[in-house]
């Protein structure tokens, strides 16, 4: 069997016939599972998305990480564009935009600085013992899951 050469080598443009035949082949061969896949996937809702998500290794979580994460983004804020003018001058942006949105900026900060936090078990966790896994999943689910008044759990980010 040898070797087919791609393009006009073979007689076949990227255009060309053998090329929209496979395609056209290929479409025909997974409209079905397409079809799967639009109806449980459909696509973007159009609700507000987190502008970043955050994975931090489960052993790494505790409670008031995001909170300190934020403290700590309004420090380098105010040590390195302590206000409008330094960071639109840093960003490039103009300074009137950076002193409408600044305030916001810090406020957000402040009340929720990691808005999409995942529990890392896979690539930055490392390979670990079943045991100190569950402990440490257990341990992060504590973090993020505080007691309220009533006793009962709530929804939380490990904001502390």
């Amino acid at each position: 069997m040898g070797v087919q050469r791609s393009g006009a080598a073979n007689g076949n443009s990227m255009t060309g016939g053998g090329l929209d035949e496979l395609n056209d082949a290929l479409d025909t061969r997974l409209a079905d599972a397409d079809a799967r896949l639009l109806e449980r996937y459909p696509g973007e809702s159009g609700r507000r998305q987190p502008v970043h998500t955050v994975y931090i290794p489960a052993d790494r979580i505790r409670a008031g990480i995001t909170r300190e994460w934020g403290e700590q983004a309004i420090r380098s804020l105010e040590r390195f564009a302590p206000d409008a003018p330094a960071l639109a001058a840093a960003t490039g942006l103009d300074e009137a935009a950076v002193a409408d949105c600044l305030p916001r900026v810090h406020d957000k900060l402040r009340a929720e600085p990691v808005e999409d936090l995942r529990i890392d078990l896979e690539d930055g966790y490392g390979d670990r013992p079943d045991g100190e896994e569950d402990e440490h999943l257990r341990a992060a689910a504590r973090a993020f899951a505080p007691t309220s008044p009533r006793g009962r759990r709530r929804r939380t980010s490990a904001s502390g």
